[in-house]
């Protein structure tokens, strides 16, 4: 099976999209549009005519390509008409050769014989509002009837000045070069119509804010920001069902997942369906090694 890597200049872009949206992995993350935004570098392997692909984003480093998964693209991996074992591991195999690895996450399509560490992500299948309320969590569905919530106020127009001072305030564990780089990114996507802001106001006092990535077939939470000082506890709850019962009838909504237990917690409690996505994940120390003796 004979792969060959495309330098971004060399992509057929309409071979590459009609490969990707025709795909069984098919996933938002790998178009064009929104790869050109969140990485300044990316490439991809092919197999034969685009009857397969798999992007590849990179840094550049010492004059080597360090492959990175960039901010806020959770998935990429092997697109083809069916997912197949035989050919997944043909382009992980390609991978591993071609290129300097840090991190690589593939899709939840993609299957693989080969062990790779598994992450979780979650998912509600599009549905009937009242469908998908019926699977909600028993203290989950007695919140969603708290008074408090009448007290939300929803503004969905992209208050950048306000919004980048609660972000910069409230993310956490991140410092002040990669909130901005991370901020400048959501600012690119929403005015391309990628990314939707709704913020919940609650006594006029901004609560919860996120960000959505509406796809073609899935809306993604790309991104929530609660206040340090939230109002009620439920906010965040609050948040994440209006923008459920806007969007499940047509489009699935995923959670883009965590590892972390309370926000697996906090997921699971919408009855949302737990999938695993493979991923290539090396150390410093092991690529610093792989530049000097690959």
């Amino acid at each position: 099976m004979k792969l060959r890597k495309l330098t971004y200049s060399e992509i057929d872009f309409d071979k590459y999209t009609a490969c990707l949206r025709s795909s069984e992995q098919y996933i938002t993350y790998a178009e064009k549009e929104y790869l050109d935004s969140v990485s300044t570098l990316w490439e991809v392997v092919v197999w034969e005519d685009y009857r397969a692909i798999m992007p590849i984003p990179f840094v550049m480093k010492m004059g080597f390509k360090i492959v990175i998964m960039p901010m806020l693209c959770q998935q990429l991996g092997v697109f083809s008409n069916t997912d197949e074992v035989e050919i997944n591991e043909a382009f992980l195999s390609f991978l591993n050769k071609e290129y300097y690895l840090l991190n690589y996450n593939f899709n939840v399509q993609n299957r693989f014989k080969t062990k790779l560490i598994l992450r979780p992500n979650f998912v509600i299948n599009k549905n009937d509002y009242q469908e998908v309320l019926k699977n909600y969590r028993k203290s989950r569905k007695q919140a969603m009837r708290n008074k408090a919530r009448g007290r939300l106020i929803l503004k969905t127009e992209f208050l950048e000045q306000e919004y980048s001072q609660f972000l910069f305030k409230n993310i956490k564990g991140a410092k002040h070069k990669k909130k901005n780089k991370l901020w400048n990114i959501i600012q690119n996507l929403v005015q391309k119509g990628y990314y939707l802001p709704y913020a919940f106001y609650m006594e006029e006092k901004l609560q919860t804010l996120l960000f959505v990535l509406k796809g073609e077939r899935s809306v993604y939470q790309i991104l929530q920001i609660n206040t340090k000082g939230l109002r009620h506890k439920n906010n965040p709850a609050f948040a994440v069902d209006t923008v459920i019962q806007q969007f499940i009838c047509e489009k699935n909504f995923d959670f883009e997942g965590s590892a972390i237990p309370s926000v697996s917690n906090f997921n699971r409690s919408f009855g949302a369906t737990e999938y695993f996505y493979p991923v290539i994940l090396n150390s410093k120390i092991k690529l610093i090694k792989s530049l000097f003796f690959k």
